[in-house]
């Protein structure tokens, strides 16, 4: 696999790793990070776009990463997160208009301003009926926006842009060894990313997330809280933070360190408290869960004694992410004294991307990869057509070189006027025959082409007809070769989906879409207009 950037843009800094998945794990060949301009950038979101490009460009250029392929990892807390028990339905469209009907009844967001995605985390079978438990993520267009004109301002091929807490299953898979605890079968494990304005709690099982929640707070709390204390810059606040910061009262000697671990301390308790929350609410919903341990990464990890300060408040072991196994560092590029991967995993994660990830980009990829199709067959056809000239013309050609022979010879018998004369009376009876041939021919395709439109009007209105449920109203039917559009009226919102399963079902319709359902009425008066459109294989009037 080729080598390819991956680049997370937080709050603080921003990370980029250049390296490759190989057959056994990564390799890692660069790692930078760079400052994120004063607020250009929160929790994921760009907000000073040309701040984001500029610092991005230079660093890409300064540090000679050469990849042009690029992964973005972005965690937001705009980001809205649900779990959905649901029927399973048939078609991935169908599916997000499901989804999209129950987010609207309990949410006040405009769906339309979202990207919706989603991973089917189990199934099962209730009251006779298949169903299947949803991990919903609705993310931001404009987020997504973003992130794509910035690969392309920065003349980069976007392959995926990445859910960060999902990029992190991939490296939780069993089997694998973090931190020298082998990941087992089965077990779930907390995975709790302490960032620098937020703190993303995930619960991975067998290579998957099946929960994960945001919550806003981070290190920031704990910079701006000793920059009130000593009236200090952030800048020295950060510096003192991270020289004197422990939660091992023990080894706490100066006032200064005891004031800065008291600031430290307090917000940790903080974190603590809203993580209990998160693990007692899935805890409720997952009693028969098996725990495994608990891992610690980010920016805030590296608070001397987190590790033992977890592990006393939660009574389970707990691990800060300092090693994983079959990840592989270039030495040549990589200092591995002073690289710290708890800081750069989620850059890490965007490398291990595979197919069936959650990516926000599936749209975009399956258009283009409809496109490409499209164009093959173009191509191939295009060919076809041309090969079937070329053959024609050394056919005609070859016909033509024989016919001048056999001209030849009788030019040589018919030398004298009558005969010559008599050709040209040939010639023109063959070319009126000739004409009156092509036009028997295309009398008798046009006679069947009448006839066959005929009858397909009549399958398809009788094949409508058959699927419409008793309470719609049909009326502005209009049917052509790959569209059947019609309006419609209902006294019922539930006939309306049934009408749409329904259609969905007809051997001959590969798509049906209802841009949308207005309501008049109210009770016994209630009515609901809507428009459909059908679009119909283009084979199916040969077929019928």
């Amino acid at each position: 696999m080729a080598k390819q950037l991956s680049i997370d843009v937080g709050s603080k800094k921003i990370k980029i790793i250049e390296g490759k998945k190989e057959r056994n794990g990564l390799r890692i060949d660069k790692a930078v990070t760079e400052f994120t301009p004063y607020e250009a950038s929160h929790e994921g979101t760009i907000d000073d776009y040309d701040d984001i490009k500029t610092i991005l460009e230079k660093s890409i250029n300064s540090n000679n990463l050469k990849s042009k392929n690029v992964v973005f990892n972005i965690s937001t807390s705009s980001l809205i997160t649900r779990s959905l028990e649901l029927p399973i339905v048939k078609g991935r469209e169908e599916t997000i208009q499901m989804i999209k009907y129950e987010l609207e009844q309990y949410m006040p967001v405009v769906l339309s301003d979202y990207k919706i995605v989603y991973r089917v985390v189990d199934t099962f079978e209730k009251d006779g009926l298949k169903k299947a438990n949803y991990l919903v993520y609705a993310v931001p267009n404009g987020l997504i926006d973003d992130y794509i004109k910035l690969s392309e301002d920065l003349k980069l091929r976007l392959n995926a842009i990445n859910l960060s807490f999902n990029s992190i299953e991939n490296i939780f898979k069993p089997n694998g060894e973090i931190s020298g605890v082998k990941i087992e079968k089965d077990k779930a494990y907390y995975v709790i990313e302490l960032g620098h304005k937020m703190i993303v709690f995930n619960v991975m099982k067998n290579g998957k997330n099946i929960f994960s929640r945001i919550i806003n707070q981070g290190g920031d709390d704990v910079d701006l809280g000793i920059v009130n204390l000593f009236e200090i810059d952030k800048e020295n606040a950060v510096t003192s933070k991270h020289k004197l910061s422990n939660l091992d009262d023990s080894d706490v000697y100066t006032e200064e360190e005891k004031f800065i671990n008291n600031i430290v301390r307090t917000n940790v308790n903080t974190w603590i408290t809203e993580i209990r929350k998160l693990i007692q609410f899935f805890s409720s919903n997952n009693k028969n869960e098996d725990i495994g341990k608990m891992f610690l990464y980010g920016g805030s990890s590296n608070i001397k004694n987190i590790e033992a300060y977890f592990n006393a408040s939660f009574s389970i072991e707990t691990k800060v992410i300092t090693e994983v196994k079959n990840i592989r560092l270039n030495d040549k590029n990589i200092n591995k004294g002073y690289f710290k991967i708890s800081e750069y995993l989620d850059a890490i994660a965007g490398l291990y991307q595979k197919k069936e990830d959650i990516n926000l980009l599936s749209d975009l990829i399956e258009h283009k990869r409809s496109r490409l199709k499209k164009v093959a067959v173009s191509t191939f056809l295009i060919g076809a057509i041309a090969m079937t000239g070329l053959l024609y013309f050394f056919n005609t050609n070859y016909k033509i070189n024989s016919l001048e022979s056999e001209i030849a010879q009788a030019e040589s018998i018919l030398e004298n006027e009558v005969y010559k004369q008599k050709l040209v009376e040939l010639e023109e009876l063959k070319t009126k025959l000739s004409i009156l041939e092509e036009f028997r021919d295309n009398l008798a395709v046009l006679n069947q082409g009448i006839n066959t439109q005929d009858f397909i009007k009549v399958y398809v209105l009788n094949t409508l007809a058959d699927n419409i449920p008793i309470d719609i109203e049909m009326s502005n039917l209009n049917i052509s070769n790959t569209n059947i559009t019609f309006n419609a009226t209902s006294t019922s919102r539930p006939s309306v989906a049934q009408l749409e399963r329904n259609l969905k079902n007809i051997d001959f319709i590969s798509d049906v879409h209802i841009p949308g359902i207005s309501k008049s009425g109210e009770g016994e008066e209630e009515t609901f207009s809507f428009s459909v459109n059908c679009t119909a294989d283009r084979g199916y009037s040969n077929e019928n």
